[in-house]
């Protein structure tokens, strides 16, 4: 009598790719307009003259962290979510956990940008 394969991993369920990459598109497209108005806003709390210095100090490392930070955050998302999809492991919770910390650095860096 033949038995079926044994998995380290039961298969990942259709749903949860599907999830998955509904979630990271949703991800991708919030990174991306958050990195712009996150430019866009330091640029707009910066008195930038041709005399002083642009983009130093706090406000530099606020527009650093406002355009970079949703876009990094995206990016880990999707590492992890193709080491899992490797592995065969739910990934439905990753884009998810990305946007907490993503949103924090934001936040943080616009904070920073308009302070400086």
């Amino acid at each position: 009598m033949t038995h079926p394969p044994t998995y380290a991993f039961p298969p990942v369920p259709t749903a949860d790719r599907v999830v998955t990459v509904l979630l990271l598109a949703v991800l991708g497209y919030a990174a991306a307009s958050g990195s712009l108005l996150g430019v866009l806003l330091t640029i707009e709390a910066d008195d930038c003259q041709a005399v002083v210095p642009c983009l130093d100090g706090p406000t530099g490392t606020g527009f650093l962290a406002s355009g970079l930070a949703p876009l990094v955050f995206w990016l880990a998302a999707l590492v992890v979510v193709l080491v899992r999809w490797g592995n065969r492991r739910p990934t439905w919770w990753v884009p998810l956990a990305a946007v907490v910390p993503a949103l924090g650095v934001w936040a943080v860096g616009l904070t920073a940008a308009s302070a400086g």
